[in-house]
């Protein structure tokens, strides 16, 4: 029992760390899209590192709401593989 409860622990801790970059958690296909609304905007800018090391990202969608996308956003998102750009997007850092 106590190495069910160890293993546990050290599984919950791993889910956080592989998480830990995720502004906003992956569906279970391992894509997010940004909400308009999202409290996370500053004047309609993705901050920097939002989603750094977000290891499970695999696509994301950037709604016209977004006006620009701060420095290293998506740093070290190895999954990464797809990303719908919004129109009014004119700044990506």
């Amino acid at each position: 029992d106590v190495y069910i409860l160890i293993l546990l622990l050290l599984w919950s801790n791993l889910v956080a760390i592989c998480m830990a970059g995720c502004a906003i958690t992956p569906d279970e296909n391992g894509h997010v899209t940004i909400p308009d609304d999202w409290d996370e905007l500053v004047n309609g800018a993705i901050p920097s590192n939002a989603f750094s090391s977000c290891r499970k990202l695999e696509s994301v969608t950037i709604p016209d709401s977004v006006t620009s996308i701060g420095n290293e956003a998506f740093y070290r998102c190895s999954a990464l593989q797809n990303v719908t750009i919004g129109d009014s997007v004119t700044s990506i850092g």
